[in-house]
């Protein structure tokens, strides 16, 4: 997909023949390196390689990545960065159809560093993004994490007003969003502190965001790590269990009627990277180990689950990163490492499968 020394980490279809994934190379120098962050286009016109897609120069001096990419149509697509402590703020960029523009997302006061992990555009004035800042605590050596959710209208970012989440000390954020309309948005992350990591939940209708009970997981500690829709209102959730033994699983969740339930994946399935539905069937990726990675496709309901054989077809090994449904093909986008001749950090690849529509 790239020269060495790059990561790709987010697919979106901008329309029926093109893909875009977001991410970065790394530019170095001596022993050290910046982000340049970058965006790759797929036609499938021109068949299944990969170019780089320009966009536009960010701030003077950032160097930062591009952590995702979503389009509403081939003329409406935003992408999300990291923070640039210049601009003030997470800078960001919004495609019209002919050019880019850059903008800059608000951030708590006395931020130190922060990002946008996931975006959801579901046309050129409504979409959401989520994320994470570090910031100060009362503690004059010491910081925490705290989540970032913003709204863009087009034109501009405006942070949303969230519910008090976690104690004083407590660490949180927010690395995934789906909006299915403008009054039915969903937001996931997790929070952490003294007692472990639990997952967070968070729903808007229209008015106002409220957390959401989650379903018992059963373990001691858990977080989500993806959100894709499907028909009729589902919602899949994907993510990860650790137990009292710190083995780590995955996990999904449906909702559909108001309600979120647990679909057990098949034993031994390992924590959860990324989800899409592919019509009415949910596929997850999910981290078999260290740069190890399959996918599942389950059922409309969640009660059958087929392995994609992922596994067996990416070898060298590949870690996953994000998985894209398009009706006839599932994309998964990941990272492999260096070996001889393929610089100091490795290089991006997407697996295609075709499959029955």
């Amino acid at each position: 997909m790239a020269e060495p020394d790059a990561t790709g980490i987010r697919l979106t279809r901008v329309d029926a023949h093109i893909t875009w994934a977001s991410g970065m190379r790394f530019d170095w120098y001596g022993d050290n390196f910046a982000f340049v962050p970058t965006l790759w286009e797929r036609d499938d016109r021109k068949g299944t390689g990969w170019k780089e897609r320009a966009t536009i120069p960010g701030p003077n001096g950032y160097n930062e990545r591009w952590n995702d990419v979503d389009a509403s149509s081939s003329r409406s697509a935003v992408l999300v960065g990291d923070y640039h402590e210049p601009s003030g703020g997470v800078v960001n960029q919004s495609w019209n159809g002919w050019a880019w523009k850059n903008s800059v997302a608000p951030v708590p006061k006395d931020t130190i560093g922060a990002g946008f992990l996931a975006v959801d555009a579901r046309t050129a004035t409504d979409a959401w993004a989520t994320g994470w800042a570090q910031v100060p605590t009362s503690d004059p050596n010491d910081s925490k994490n705290v989540g970032l959710l913003s709204h863009w209208n087009g034109t501009r970012w405006t942070a949303a007003k969230l519910p008090a989440i976690g104690g004083d000390r407590d660490g949180w954020h927010l690395v995934t969003v789906t909006a299915l309309a403008a009054d039915d948005v969903w937001a996931a992350g997790s929070v952490y502190g003294d007692a472990g990591t639990r997952p967070l939940l968070l729903h808007f209708d229209g008015r106002s965001w409220r957390e959401v009970r989650v379903p018992d997981l059963g373990d001691v500690q858990a977080q989500f790590d993806a959100l894709a829709p499907g028909p009729g209102g589902v919602v899949w959730a994907g993510g990860t269990t650790k137990a009292a033994d710190g083995t780590l699983s995955g996990f999904a969740l449906r909702y559909a009627n108001g309600t979120w339930t647990r679909k057990p994946l098949p034993a031994g399935t390992a924590p959860v990277a990324a989800v899409t539905v592919n019509g009415d069937a949910p596929v997850f990726v999910v981290v078999v180990g260290e740069e190890r990675t399959d996918a599942v496709q389950g059922n409309a309901t969640g009660t059958r689950w087929t392995s994609l054989g992922l596994a067996d077809a990416a070898a060298p090994p590949l870690n996953g990163h994000d998985v894209l449904a398009s009706g006839k093909t599932i994309d998964v986008l990941g990272h492999r490492p260096p070996s001889g001749g393929t610089g100091r950090i490795g290089y991006p690849v997407v697996l295609t499968k075709t499959v029955t529509p």
